[in-house]
């Protein structure tokens, strides 16, 4: 696997799960609009139905034509975006 890739995920991961931590312990997540996008972006070419299909991630979820890039950045990762 290329180490862009690699990188790519890891990005995603922290950002992702850091937002489920903030959530569960009933905090916010404050993350700037450039590195949601940033992240979005590369959530969009990562998670591909082939990754829903093992399992890695819900399907997307539905959000408002006025969310930010963090809510769609989780809606798109199959959870309940709440932000």
């Amino acid at each position: 696997m290329p180490a862009t890739t690699v990188a790519s995920i890891l990005n995603l991961e922290l950002l992702v799960h850091a937002w489920d931590f903030a959530k569960s312990t009933g905090q916010d997540l404050a993350v700037s609009d450039v590195v949601t996008d940033y992240v979005e972006g590369l959530a969009l070419t990562t998670i591909s139905d082939q990754v829903r299909s093992g399992g890695s991630f819900a399907p997307p979820k539905p959000v408002a034509e006025t969310a930010g890039s963090l809510e769609r950045l989780i809606a798109f990762t199959g959870r309940t975006a709440t932000v």
